[in-house]
């Protein structure tokens, strides 16, 4: 049962008393809003073992930060408040979170959070529009007027030093940082892929791969651009002979996403690959897809998936990669694998290969298996 159904708990009531008692005439009708707004879809369950002063005081403390930061900046505050400091007190550690409403953000904290071990006990979160005059001051609040934020409220195990705590909000400016890079990003990473892919189109006689093969591999391509892949990087590579070795080195285009930060691109030797992986990299094939070796920060805690895309000269020699990292989107999972690209065709391949009959039990064992297995493993399974 939430807040919403039946009459206003008493609790509640109470607190919007003591804003009307405490604060300036001006901040009442704000704060008011802001509270009705969080408050609107909380369990009352959640409420039971709190009282009004510190309710106040968590919501007090939430209006202060939406009012002196500013409106377009990511801000995370991570604080034990106490009686004679705050006015208000908790048994838990409180994060306060104020940003631009995007996509992936309630996930990703969560995702934060386990990742650090701590247990969430609370989280009031509302994307809403707040509406700021020509000096920042807050004008309005969930009113349908203003820049969309989302305001976070949580509260997790008690951190017992500064120390903690200051790890806890750099771990979480550092993550919300890269929500906003991809989030910025997603758009042209779609557009540059399209680029790619009309550069190949225009390029087919110089890629020494069999048309079939070239055609489904565009297919590929157009499929994850059109919302089946979650873009969260994009960079070019060149091919580069240096003293005897071949290096992959950034092209000095900036990248796009995570690959805009130049601490997260760097050149690669080829003999630090495996023999395996340094002549696939060489190999005339179009595709280089792989896992990477950390899971993502993003959206749900998954090791990214690396899409390479090889580069040709005139002369049908390999010279660069169009590098591409994410995770596939939820409803991949879902998808017949008959409509996906590449793996269509491997899985044909894998059923020919078996000598099963056409319509068999085992045939139809074998495909339900195939059917089953994640799209993303099946995309780099070895068909032996």
């Amino acid at each position: 049962m939430t807040v919403r159904e039946g009459l206003m708990p008493v609790l509640l009531e109470k607190v919007y008393q003591l804003i009307q008692n405490q604060l300036d005439p001006a901040q009442q009708p704000l704060v008011t809003q802001l509270g009705e707004h969080l408050f609107s879809n909380v369990a009352q369950d959640d409420l039971t073992k709190r009282n009004e002063s510190d309710l106040y005081g968590a919501l007090v403390s939430l209006w202060h930060h939406i009012t002196e930061k500013d409106s377009q900046a990511l801000s995370v505050r991570v604080f034990n408040p106490t009686v004679s400091k705050h006015g208000w007190q908790s048994t838990h550690t409180i994060v306060e979170i104020v940003l631009p409403d995007s996509p992936f953000l309630v996930d990703s904290i969560k995702m934060t959070l386990s990742r650090l071990g701590l247990t969430c006990h609370l989280m009031l979160n509302g994307p809403t529009h707040i509406d700021y005059d020509k000096q920042g001051g807050v004008q309005s609040i969930h009113q349908g007027k203003g820049s969309l934020q989302s305001l976070f409220h949580i509260e997790v195990d008690k951190l017992n030093t500064k120390q903690d705590m200051l790890a806890l909000q750099n771990e979480l400016v550092g993550m919300l940082s890269d929500v906003t890079l991809v989030v910025r990003d997603w758009k042209p990473m779609v557009s540059q892929l399209q680029l790619v892919i009309n550069q190949l189109e225009q390029q087919k006689k110089f890629i020494p791969v069999e048309s079939a093969h070239y055609q489904e591999t565009l297919n590929f391509l157009r499929w994850l651009g059109d919302h089946n892949f979650t873009f969260m990087g994009y960079k070019e590579f060149d091919l580069v002979n240096v003293e005897g070795d071949t290096e992959l080195h950034p092209t000095q285009e900036v990248g796009l996403g995570l690959f805009s930060e130049i601490k997260r691109v760097r050149k690669v030797k080829l003999a630090q690959f495996s023999d395996a992986a340094r002549l696939e990299a060489k190999k005339p094939f179009l595709l280089i897809i792989t896992k990477g070796n950390k899971q993502s920060r993003i959206h749900r805690p998954a090791y990214t998936d690396y899409i390479g895309i090889k580069k040709f000269d005139q002369n049908g020699r390999v010279i660069g990669e169009h590098r591409f990292t994410g995770l596939y989107t939820s409803a991949v999972y879902n998808q017949t694998v008959e409509s996906i690209p590449l793996i269509r065709e491997k899985v044909q391949r894998i059923l020919l290969a078996s000598g099963y009959r056409v319509g068999s039990y085992a045939y139809k064992a074998l495909h339900n298996i195939l059917e089953n297995y994640p799209r993303d493993e099946l995309l780099q399974a070895n068909e032996k």
